[in-house]
């Protein structure tokens, strides 16, 4: 409704005496002249200089949290030039939805994971795959569970996106079980069929086609030992892991908070805490004659630091040790 003063004089006295009683509703829904009388209490007893600054810091805790409204997912390139997974989390906040944090999904470069350069392309094909199926996750079923979340409590978010995780290893768990009950029927036709399996031979023809081979001079078999099979993760893992990487981040940026300290903050304890570096170990090289030959060796100390230390002490340790 037009609250203008001419749209106001416009109306009869019983629209303006329902417009007084929606006012009245409103304002005690909402309870803002008891929460505004509170900070003006506070103002007067304290009386700082910038009036409106505390005004402002007052009324920010009857804000509400910072609700997650969005997330975006697309391909990308990183800093090493593979393609990766990209997310923007939207968050609703006094009134306003903007980004406030991005995150890049982690990938094993493709050129440690291809013996020749001919087994890339199938390589790029399945990464480009998987990318899609990330960003539709993302987009899709992760954004439903995480929509009007508080961006600030990841034990929530995670909570959420462990029951996707699962929701997703049950359905890849019942696919399997369907695909091995397919196989079997097929090996039970192929059993009441009329076709003959292949003919499997006997040791003595083995010994037989070893002893040909040998006078042929193409001699036997080298057994070529395969690398280890790439490590297998559950269905939906890179959705899940960036989704909540971005989402930690976004919290951090909204407490104005460095990222490890929300994430301390993010336990279940909740005492008062100090923070310090864990000390790094400093390694000592020795090069000369150490041993008796003609071998100059080189020796290796490994210095385990003190607690009594701080981390700049330790890392400032570059005297030369008798």
């Amino acid at each position: 409704m037009d609250s203008s003063p001419t749209s106001l004089a416009s109306l009869s006295e019983r629209e303006l005496h329902e417009l007084r009683q929606q006012a009245l509703g409103y304002l005690k829904q909402h309870q803002i002249q008891t929460r505004i009388e509170n900070v003006l209490n506070h103002l007067c007893v304290q009386r700082p200089d910038d009036v409106f600054g505390y005004l402002a810091s007052g009324l920010q805790e009857y804000c509400q949290p910072p609700a997650i409204s969005r997330l975006d997912a697309y391909p990308t390139v990183n800093s090493d030039g593979c393609d990766v997974t990209k997310v923007d989390v939207y968050v609703t906040y006094k009134n306003e939805t903007k980004v406030v944090a991005s995150a890049l999904s982690s990938h094993q470069p493709l050129e440690l994971q291809a013996s020749k350069v001919d087994d890339l392309q199938p390589l790029y094909e399945q990464r480009k795959t998987a990318i899609g199926r990330c960003c539709e996750h993302i987009t899709g079923p992760i954004q439903d569970r995480l929509g009007g979340e508080n961006a600030g409590l990841q034990l929530a978010v995670d909570d959420a996106l462990r029951k996707f995780a699962d929701e997703l290893a049950a359905q890849e768990k019942a696919r399997s079980e369907e695909d091995a009950t397919g196989g079997l029927q097929q090996s039970i036709d192929f059993e009441s069929g009329k076709q003959t399996p292949a003919k499997i031979k006997s040791g003595k023809d083995s010994v037989r086609s070893q002893k040909k081979d040998a006078k042929k001079g193409r001699g036997a078999s080298i057994e070529v030992i395969q690398n280890d099979p790439p490590e297998v993760f559950p269905p939906g893992s890179d959705a899940i892991s960036v989704t909540s990487k971005a989402i930690c981040l976004a919290g951090a940026a909204l407490k104005e908070v460095p990222l490890y300290q929300h994430i301390a903050e993010c336990s279940a304890r909740q005492e008062d805490r100090t923070y310090s570096l864990p000390l790094p170990l400093v390694t000592v090289f020795e090069h000369g004659k150490t041993a008796p030959g003609k071998l100059a060796l080189i020796k290796e100390f490994l210095l385990f630091p003190s607690e009594r230390f701080t981390f700049h002490e330790v890392a400032g340790l570059d005297n030369p040790l008798g």
